[in-house]
């Protein structure tokens, strides 16, 4: 399993246009320079997601996720100059200020492809930012009930989830409590939307309902998945 290091990215215009999509290539420039790292993908809003049970609005402008091996390449990546030269590179491309949010979490992965050849290229990110009444009964429910419904969509080329670690984030970014992080990707927006209007979607509605008890958001958003590394 490798460790997601996820950075997001909101403006304070956050329901304006995103001004990163046009720079993606020289934030990923940046991101390489960055020790330990072994996997690098940028997201970017989608428009024209629908998923018949809800509607969440405000999208974060850019997801940076980078992959490393362990705690230790972990802590030398949160450490580094790079990381900082990074940030203040994104900060720099948007004409109004950002707000950034970080969190680490363990890998999962159920169903994985290659996307360096135009696959997979639309993610929906799913947030559970908790709290659970007992999260260690809550995390093993989900894991044994919800993603063998989520392979079933139909189209679907990706199912990979992120589960909580001890971990010392960087001290002057705000740290983002993630209870469980969930990545499902699709070929187009199209596949997604056929994927969510699909019944297979009101067995998942069915089976969220028997979820052990929770509060707190959960986020749903249609990303433009961009693969670097």
């Amino acid at each position: 399993m490798s460790i997601f290091y996820l950075l997001e990215i909101r403006t304070n215009d956050n329901e304006g246009e995103s001004p990163f999509p046009e720079h993606l290539e020289e934030i990923a420039v940046k991101a390489k320079q960055i020790p330990n790292l072994k996997g690098l993908n940028l997201f970017t809003p989608a428009d024209g997601g629908h998923d018949p049970f809800l509607k969440d609005d405000g999208p974060p402008k850019l997801v940076l996720q980078l992959k490393t091996e362990d705690d230790n390449d972990l802590n030398g990546m949160l450490e580094s100059d790079e990381l900082i030269n990074l940030l203040e590179t994104v900060a720099s491309l948007s004409p109004a200020s950002i707000q950034i949010e970080q969190v680490a979490l363990l890998m999962d992965p159920y169903k994985s492809c290659d996307s360096s050849k135009g696959k997979a290229d639309i993610s929906y990110l799913v947030n559970y930012q908790g709290p659970a009444e007992d999260e260690t009964v809550f995390l093993k429910y989900y894991r044994e009930n919800h993603p063998a419904i989520l392979l079933d969509f139909p189209g679907i080329r990706r199912l990979e989830l992120g589960l909580p670690i001890d971990w010392q984030p960087v001290a002057n970014i705000n740290r983002a409590e993630r209870m469980l992080y969930c990545e499902v990707s699709f070929d187009s927006i199209e596949e997604l939307n056929n994927a969510l209007n699909s019944e297979v979607r009101a067995v998942l509605r069915k089976d969220y309902e028997c979820f052990p008890p929770f509060s707190g958001l959960v986020t749903h958003f249609a990303m433009h998945r961009h693969t670097y590394l």
